[in-house]
């Protein structure tokens, strides 16, 4: 039952339970820290890499927290005429579920894990991942343009 998964946040990201990859138009996510619309007909790969552990906390430790009510472990995702599914989610790394895959789920996502980290497409990504985090960082000023005061 896709309700009683938890999910985790790794280096690739939020994992998303393969149920709600596949989506007609639309698909948003709330996160404590964020909400974010997904728009397009292709499904989602395992892990959704803008989300990462940052997203997460209680809600006195995330500057302008937009769904406190998530905080601190929760996340919703509701694809377009769908209900909305809410999870709990493992932010902890070194600590990882499983999201309840068989094992032969697992091992593809492994696959597109290490074919992800050897893809030459894979810059981008992890550059934004690490602008994004940088810039989030409640302990760092900003200014108007984004970069560090």
């Amino acid at each position: 039952m896709i309700e009683n998964r938890e999910l985790h946040v790794g280096e690739s990201g939020l994992w998303i339970p393969p149920e709600l990859r596949e989506f007609n138009s639309q698909i948003v996510i709330r996160t404590p820290r964020s909400t974010l619309q997904h728009f397009g007909t292709g499904p989602l790969d395992p892990y959704y890499g803008i989300i990462d552990e940052s997203h997460f906390g209680s809600a006195d430790s995330l500057e302008d927290a937009r769904n406190p009510s998530l905080a601190p472990d929760r996340v919703s995702i509701k694809p377009q005429g769908e209900p909305t599914y809410e999870f709990e989610v493992d932010t902890d790394p070194d600590v990882r579920c499983d999201g309840g895959r068989s094992t032969d789920e697992s091992e593809r996502d492994e696959d597109w894990t290490m074919r992800m980290s050897n893809s030459p497409d894979r810059g981008p990504v992890e550059l934004f991942r690490v602008a994004w985090r940088r810039y989030t960082r409640s302990d760092t000023d900003h200014d108007e343009d984004g970069g560090q005061a």
